[in-house]
């Protein structure tokens, strides 16, 4: 698989998906913790709680040689939720928010280095 934008964010979601915690509901386990997961922030939402993946920005190192250049990406997670309780609504972002750092310092490469 190429390492594209939208293939790393691709995987970023197939990742947090499969976690204990954030999978996403579906009609056969309507429970599941994510009503969600978004390519990109959505305008409008109609489930609660919500996460999306985009891209962010691109940054070159100063690193190269004549064929090939080595770039810092970065890619934003957004978690949204809404509650009665606006307090439940933040505690469970937070919940959510540690589970997907615990995800991603375990799963530190994204990018499959090209040769």
């Amino acid at each position: 698989m190429a390492n594209t934008y939208k293939n790393i964010v691709q995987k970023i979601i197939d990742l947090l998906k499969v976690a204990a915690g954030l999978e996403e509901a579906t009609d056969g386990s309507p429970d599941n913790p994510i009503k969600k997961y978004y390519f990109g922030a959505p305008i409008s939402p109609p489930a609660y709680p919500l996460i999306y993946v985009q891209f962010a920005s691109r940054e070159g190192t100063g690193r190269a040689d004549t064929a090939k250049h080595e770039y810092i990406l970065t890619f934003e997670i957004g978690v949204a939720d809404r509650n009665p309780n606006e307090d439940d609504a933040e505690k469970n972002v937070y919940d959510l928010l540690e589970l997907i750092d615990g995800i991603l310092d375990v799963q530190v490469q994204l990018v499959i280095p090209e040769d």
